[in-house]
C-alpha cells in the first residue's frame, strides 16, 4: 500500500504481521516503538516531498522524518490492519475505567503549513512576534522522539511538545536567544501571560497541521461526569490488534456506547 504522509512525502508499505511482534516485544531494541514499527514495514520512497536528504526508490530514514509525518504514517498503516481502536483510558478525577474504542478513519486530519514544508526543505526556522518576543519555530523530526520518553503526565507531554517546536527564543534586552530544549522548555513553563501561551500554541498548531490524536471524553463513572482529555495511547495493542484489551462485546462498525469521545480541537497529541 501507498503511504501519503502530510507533507507530501510518500513511499510503500506493508501491513503489520503477527510476526512483528517480535521487534515490538524485543527489550533489547532500543529505538523508539513509533520508530521501529514503521521501519519494519516500510519499503521504498515514492515522493521525497520536501525531503531534499532523501532518495525516491529508497527506504525513508525515520530519524530524519518529521513527527506529523511519522504519526501520521503509523496511523495509515493501523487503519489499514484494523481501523477501530479498543483501548482503556482512565478518568483524572474519579480514576475510573473508561472502555473506549475508537474509529480511526475519522480522526481530523490538516495539511501542514507551507511555511512548514518550506522548513522541511531549508531547515530555516517559522518566525513568529509577539511584541518584543521572537520565536523561530521548528518541525520537531524523529531523532526528538527520545525527549518524550519517561513523561507519563499529560500536562508534561504537552510542555514538552511545545518546546520541541521552538528552535529559538529571542527574549527583550538584547540577550542572546535562547536555544536548548531544556532552556526553551523552563522559558515556556515560565510564562505567565496566558493570552502569550495560547498563541504560541495555536502558531504550533497551525504551521504543522498534522493529525488530531487528543480524545475528549465525558466519565461515565456514576458521581463524576467529568470531562477527560487525552492523547490516544500508542499501547500494544493499537500496533497488534489482536493484543487490545479483551471485551465482553465488541462492535465492529463503530465506537461504543462507552466510547462516544470526539478527536478536541485542541491540536495534535505529543507522539510518544
Amino acid at each position: 500500500m501507498l503511504i501519503v504522509c502530510p507533507s507530501g512525502l510518500s513511499f510503500e508499505a506493508r501491513r503489520w504481521r503477527i510476526e512483528d511482534r517480535r521487534v515490538l516485544l524485543d527489550r533489547k531494541d532500543k529505538r523508539p516503538v513509533q520508530r521501529r514499527m514503521l521501519e519494519v514495514v516500510a519499503g521504498p520512497i515514492e515522493d521525497v516531498g520536501p525531503y531534499q536528504v532523501f532518495e525516491r526508490g529508497k527506504k525513508p530514514d525515520f530519524l530524519k522524518v518529521a513527527t506529523l509525518d511519522l504519526v501520521a504514517a503509523l496511523y495509515d498503516v493501523r487503519t489499514a490492519s484494523k481501523p477501530i481502536y479498543v483501548y482503556d483510558a482512565w478518568c483524572e478525577r474519579c480514576g475510573a475505567k473508561l472502555e473506549m474504542e475508537q474509529d480511526l478513519r475519522v480522526l481530523p486530519r490538516r495539511k501542514p503549513s507551507s511555511e512548514a514544508v518550506d522548513f522541511l526543505s531549508t531547515g530555516q526556522p517559522v518566525v513568529r512576534r509577539y511584541g518584543e518576543v521572537e520565536v523561530g519555530y521548528k518541525l520537531p523530526l524523529g531523532a526528538d522522539l527520545p525527549k518524550l520518553e519517561g513523561i507519563k503526565e499529560f500536562a508534561e507531554q504537552l510542555s514538552a511538545s511545545v518546546a520541541m517546536h521552538i528552535a529559538y527564543v529571542q527574549a527583550p534586552g538584547g540577550t542572546a536567544a535562547v536555544q536548548d530544549f531544556a532552556a526553551v522548555r523552563k522559558w515556556y513553563d515560565s510564562i505567565d501571560d496566558w493570552e502569550l501561551a495560547q498563541q504560541i500554541d495555536q502558531d504550533i498548531d497551525a504551521i504543522e497541521g498534522g493529525l488530531d490524536t487528543i480524545i475528549t471524553q465525558r466519565c461515565t463513572s456514576d458521581g463524576c461526569a467529568s470531562e477527560v482529555s487525552f492523547p490516544l495511547p500508542l499501547e500494544l495493542g493499537f500496533f497488534v490488534p489482536s493484543m487490545e484489551p479483551r471485551r465482553s462485546r465488541l462492535t465492529s462498525s463503530g465506537p461504543s456506547s462507552n466510547a462516544s469521545a470526539l478527536p478536541s480541537s485542541t491540536g495534535t497529541a505529543p507522539a510518544r
